[in-house]
């Protein structure tokens, strides 16, 4: 090949050098047409040379006898548009017109040797006339110089001429070998073959070569050809077997030999050019030699030429002396010279780039360094400036200074001139060296990472892999800091969804989403990148007017170089490939050029890989679609044109007892009973007009047996749009109807007593109301709620409480008129919906009877008796409302006034029931907002012993105080009107722990502080003794307060006593196991009985305050009293009397050997911190 460029410098032995014309002979045998190419020669001392652009073309013979006559540089590598690479040869011509003439030194002249065209020009005479004998020996000496440089220069020529046949044979042994390899795989794969050559002739002619080159190479090459000789009869074997029919030997491995030959050429290579290395620094020893022949005569001249000068005055040959240095100085200058003094200050200056001064040259001169040099370099350059005048040897500087608001970069050289205390100090611009250097590293970088990228194309098997693998090699291998990609949400959608990302700086993966400005003309050019899918690069970020949030966050982390490279899908854009690095040259069109391939490749792959995996896809959707119609339990069959079955399914053959044999080629109608009630003919006019069919009917078994079916039928049509067959898919759905009218009656009615539920009252209920308008009748509803129902359900079992549900429910539908609707809205309430009513009397006569009819006992599952009665409720249409909801709730209230009222009775609702009930349920809301917000408190009241007036206990009662934080007023609720909602909500059993807590951590803060106050009483619920769990939590609650065992009092009333039923003694005794005090409150009040008394293991009774509030003026009370505490005595029980607020009454007990007594008469209810000061009180007093 033949490079022709001009102005191109290749570095040589001495210097730098012009080389006009360059020839590239090929070594690696790759054809190529006339494009571009571009790389670096590398000289013989290793100086690189960049060739920017250089046509080329294939020679098909190269003249060895012309190779002779010119001069190698090196191998290089050189790079085409495409990416191809070739190894070549530089030579260059010889610096002479004809091949035939002597070469002469590459050595570029001295600056301070001058020339002959800077000598004077006086008048000499002859040499061999005026020296004799000195000149006979000077041209005896240039004769053998000359002799030595023509053998010498035979020697290059032989070097040359086996350095071109070796090198030109391992690439040809290379070339052969990849093209055999290429042809073989594509032989084998059926694709028509570059050459339509033999493989095997290739590779054989390789072997014979490489066996040549063996043979005829020295011996430092030979054990490296051996190798490479191996290597290819390995090759040429493997080469054979893939070839064969069928290959023995796959792809992979015959790849693998492949890159074993590569591998041994390159260490044939290596090997030869350390041979050629050391047979070359000998040749340049002999040309030292002959050069410094030369530099003898050359001296010896000069010294004949001096002696005949020294006539010349002194002033003349100083003067022509400066004007040479002067002259030579000027013409060698690449950029600028200086002449300097030992202390940095400016002679002279010479060059040919004067403006890089930035002044005119004579404003420098006798100035120090600092009118050019930034004052911290002067050191620098004033060190370098003495080294060279100390050592007299050349000293170099490399040095990079601002000028003209950019950087520029020098190379220099300070070298001292002769006999004088100056130095000349030459320097060169290299700053576009440097940048070019830059970018082709730049570029090698990227051609990396597009081979990388190639790598990860062939390797990765789906999208994400591939984009992920990409990813990483953009990090890995193009040197960027960060990579991800974006993808489009949805064809033409502004969202970008971040699918792969890589690198550890810069933006978060959350920043890497973001939306693209709906209007276009809002766009930045990087939006207009991403939107219409053009590459972009950028090197800085920040000049865009507007930015996404990952290119500030970019910018932050010093990475406001960016490339968007986007990524297609069958021609539509999918998304983008966003890269972000330091630096990024967005002025080279060949970098625009390489990203632009890569979009290309990118998207070639992507598009490739997806349809791969719609095939792939397409395959699995027929392979389950066949294994559907075998696994479905759906029957399904297949007509013909003709209405002809061809194909079933297993499942038709488990659903219909026929087989597939017994089907096939048969109408249909084999499946329908003798009066279906849906025909072929109605499926077939639903195709015709349709072209589906769906309903349900019934199908006919083998053996005769119906079924219903849900049936869809569809027409499958040819490309034209013409049916060709009929599919028809059934379920049993027999089951599937059964079911549906389970639920139906379950929607409807209660599981529990089959009678309507609440959805079917009101519907029933709102029907009764319209036909009460239209015939101007009553509608009555009575609410029934049974009274003491939840003391059975706790007490025996949620199962005795269906078990009296259920009868509850026997007994009221059998009081019930046809047209009247019983039923349950949950619990333990039932409600009656009675028409027809002429006048409300009716309605009361229908709430007796359910009275009475309750009034019997019920026998439960288990053989328990138990009695239930009930509160009753009666609303009237349209008096006491207008619609279900209204009367029903109506009802409830008048319910709830029975109750009130003492149960066991009927009610009538009238509007103050409302009224009542809202208060309530006012009241039930503000209570359970004061548990979420801790509105309630403690006050405690003492107990004293008559005898000594001592305190023995105090008894916690617990107190609602108002809101916190409520801006309206709202009014006082004492215990008596909250405790009982409590009880009917549930909300006491948490409201007791919270009292029990509270009382024992204030009992152990008051014995911690030194007051004695006895004991701590505390009441417990009914309710919570029904939840059960109290002696555990008792306890919990006594180990985590500290509070004594001894110093608690537990108040139990007769009623919730009783409700616990035979596991009363027991509880009881669990209780006082734990060590407190057991008291029994309400005294008198409940089911008495000296019975219990004697079994359980009480301390004290209580008697309620009810008995001593007329004391001593009541007879009856004073009676009862005193029985109490006679009766109490004989237990050797402890009496407390409660409510004592006059002395008269306290005169009364004491008189009757009353113990205890409690009472205003005493203390009110205090907080704790007044109860503390009252204790302290009577502690001094």
């Amino acid at each position: 090949m033949h490079h022709h460029g001009q102005g191109h410098r290749v570095g040589g032995l001495g210097g730098i050098a012009p080389m006009q014309d360059l020839q590239l002979l090929p070594t690696n045998g790759k054809p190529l047409g006339s494009e571009g190419m571009s790389g670096n020669v590398l000289g013989h001392e290793g100086a690189k040379t960049e060739i920017r652009q250089a046509q080329v073309w294939h020679l098909p013979r190269v003249d060895f006898v012309t190779m002779r006559e010119l001069t190698p540089i090196r191998r290089v590598i050189l790079t085409d548009g495409h990416g191809f690479n070739l190894s070549c040869l530089v030579l260059c011509p010889p610096p002479t017109s004809s091949l035939t003439e002597r070469p002469v030194s590459m050595a570029p002249p001295s600056p301070l040797s001058p020339t002959a065209a800077h000598r004077p020009d006086t008048p000499r005479a002859p040499a061999l006339v005026r020296f004799g004998p000195l000149a006979l020996a000077v041209s005896a000496l240039a004769a053998i110089s000359m002799g030595l440089i023509a053998w010498s220069h035979e020697s290059w020529g032989r070097l040359q001429e086996r350095t071109h046949r070796v090198d030109t044979l391992l690439s040809t042994v290379q070339y052969q070998a990849r093209s055999s390899v290429l042809e073989a795989e594509q032989r084998v794969l059926g694709l028509p073959t570059l050459h339509n050559e033999d493989p095997r002739e290739a590779i054989a002619i390789a072997l014979r070569q490489a066996r040549a080159l063996h043979e005829d190479s020295p011996a430092e090459l030979r054990p490296a050809m051996a190798a490479l000789v191996a290597e290819l009869e390995i090759t040429r074997n493997a080469v054979h077997d893939r070839t064969r029919v069928p290959p023995t030997v796959d792809a992979a491995a015959l790849r693998q030999t492949l890159d074993r030959v590569d591998t041994a050429v390159r260490q044939a290579t290596t090997r030869w050019d350390d041979t050629l290395r050391t047979q070359t620094a000998a040749q340049q020893q002999f040309d030292h030699l002959n050069i410094a022949l030369v530099g003898l005569v050359t001296l010896l001249l000069i010294s004949l030429m001096r002696r005949a000068d020294r006539q010349r005055a002194a002033t003349a040959d100083k003067l022509h002396a400066r004007d040479a240095q002067l002259r030579a100085f000027a013409e060698v200058l690449p950029d600028l010279a200086f002449r300097m003094d030992a202390d940095g200050t400016f002679l002279d200056v010479y060059g040919s780039n004067l403006p890089l001064l930035g002044r005119p040259p004579e404003t420098i001169l006798g100035k120090p360094l600092s009118i050019l040099f930034p004052t911290d370099m002067r050191g620098r350059f004033m060190d370098v400036i003495a080294q060279a005048l100390s050592s007299r040897r050349t000293q170099s500087l490399n040095f990079s200074v601002r000028l003209h608001e950019e950087a520029r970069h020098f190379d220099s050289r300070c070298a001292p001139v002769a006999d004088t205390e100056e130095v000349v100090w030459m320097i060169w611009d290299i700053t576009a060296h440097r940048q070019t250097e830059k970018r082709l590293r730049h570029k090698t970088r990227l051609y990396d990472f597009l081979s990388h990228v190639n790598q990860s194309v062939v390797r990765s098997s789906d999208e994400r892999s591939l984009l992920a693998r990409v990813c990483r090699v953009a990090i890995e291998h193009g040197q960027f800091k960060k990579a991800w990609v974006v993808m489009h949400e949805g064809e033409g959608t502004l969202d970008l969804r971040c699918e792969a990302v890589a690198g550890e700086d810069g933006p978060d993966r959350p920043l890497l989403d973001f939306i693209l400005p709906a209007d276009p003309a809002a766009d930045t050019p990087l939006d207009a990148a991403l939107r219409n899918g053009r590459t972009y690069c950028s090197s800085d970020l920040g000049r865009l007017s507007r930015r996404p949030a990952w290119a500030d966050a970019a910018i932050a982390s010093g990475m406001p170089g960016c490339v968007t490279v986007p990524l297609r899908r069958d021609e539509v854009l999918i998304g983008h490939l966003v890269l972000l690095g330091r630096r990024v040259n967005d002025q080279a069109e060949d970098l625009l050029t390489l990203f632009d391939d890569l979009a290309k490749d990118l998207s070639f792959a992507l598009t490739n890989l997806h349809r791969e995996a719609l095939r792939h896809h397409a395959e699995e959707r027929i392979r389950l679609h066949a294994a559907a119609l075998e696994s479905t339990q759906d029957g399904m069959m297949v007509l013909s044109q003709d209405r002809v079955v061809v194909s079933v399914n297993p499942a038709f053959t488990a659903l219909t007892g026929w087989t597939e044999a017994e089907v096939i080629g048969r109408m249909p109608d084999f499946l329908l009973p003798d009066d279906p009630t849906v025909t072929l003919d109605d499926i077939r006019e639903g195709l015709i007009q349709e072209g589906s069919w769906q309903g349900e009917m019934w199908f006919q078994r083998q053996n005769g047996e119906l079924f219903m079916t849900k049936l869809s039928v569809s027409a499958v049509r040819n490309k034209a749009g013409r049916p060709t067959h009929f599919v028809g898919v059934f379920t049993d759905i027999t089951q599937l109807k059964q079911t549906e009218e389970r639920l139906a009656r379950m929607a409807h009615f209660d599981t529990l007593t089959e009678l309507p539920n609440r959805g079917m009252i009101h519907q029933r209920l709102a029907h009764a109301l319209s036909l009460a308008q239209r015939h101007h009748t009553l509608v009555g509803v009575v609410f029934i709620d049974l009274d003491n129902f939840k003391t059975v359900n706790d007490g025996l079992g949620h199962a005795a409480g269906d078990s009296l549900l259920r009868q509850v429910a026997s007994r009221l539908r059998a009081r019930v008129r046809q047209e009247d609707t019983l039923g349950r809205l949950g619990g333990d309430e039932f409600i009656l919906v009675l028409e027809h009513l002429r006048h409300p009397q009716q309605a009361a006569h229908v709430a007796s009877a359910i009275l009475d009819t309750l009034q019997q006992p019920f026998t439960l599952d288990g053989g328990e008796q138990v009695y239930v009665r009930a509160s009753i409720g009666i609303s009237l249409f349209p008096d006491d409302g207008q619609d279900a909801a209204e009367l029903i709730r109506n009802a409830d209230a008048a319910m709830y006034e029975s109750k009130r009222r003492g149960r066991n009775s009927f009610s009538f609702y009238t509007e103050s029931f409302t009224s009542d009930a809202t208060s309530r349920l006012l009241l039930e809301t503000r209570l359970r907002r004061a548990m979420e917000q801790g509105d309630f408190l403690l006050h405690y009241q003492p107990q004293m012993r008559l005898s000594d007036r001592r305190v023995t206990a105090v008894e916690a009662l617990v107190r609602l105080r108002p809101p916190s934080g409520s801006g309206e007023f709202m009014a006082p609720v004492s215990p008596h009107q909250f405790i009982p909602v409590m009880e009917d909500t549930g909300m006491i059993v948490a409201l007791s722990e919270w009292v029990l807590a509270e009382a024992c951590r204030q009992g152990r803060a008051w014995l911690d502080a030194g007051l004695d106050f006895g004991r701590m009483s505390v009441n417990l619920s009914p309710s919570e003794i029904r939840r059960g769990g109290v002696v555990e939590r008792v306890s919990r609650i006594l180990n985590e307060t500290g509070l004594p065992p001894d110093r608690l009092e537990l108040e139990i009333t007769e009623s919730g006593l009783m409700e616990t039923g035979g596991s009363a003694e027991q509880f009881l005794h669990m209780l006082h196991s734990l060590g407190v005090t057991l008291t029994i409150d309400d005294f008198g009040t409940g089911y008495s009985s000296l019975a219990y008394l004697k079994r359980f293991p009480v301390h004290q009774l209580k008697i309620d305050r009810s008995f001593v509030q007329d004391l001593p003026g009541n007879d009856n009370d004073g009676q009862l009293v005193a029985t109490m505490i006679a009766m109490a005595r004989g237990l050797k029980l402890a009496v407390v009397a409660e409510g004592v607020e006059m002395p008269d009454q306290e005169a009364y007990l004491a008189s009757r050997g009353c113990d205890l007594v409690q009472g205003y008469l005493y203390s009110r209810p205090l907080p704790a911190p007044a109860l503390a000061a009252w204790l302290q009180e009577r502690q001094h007093a």
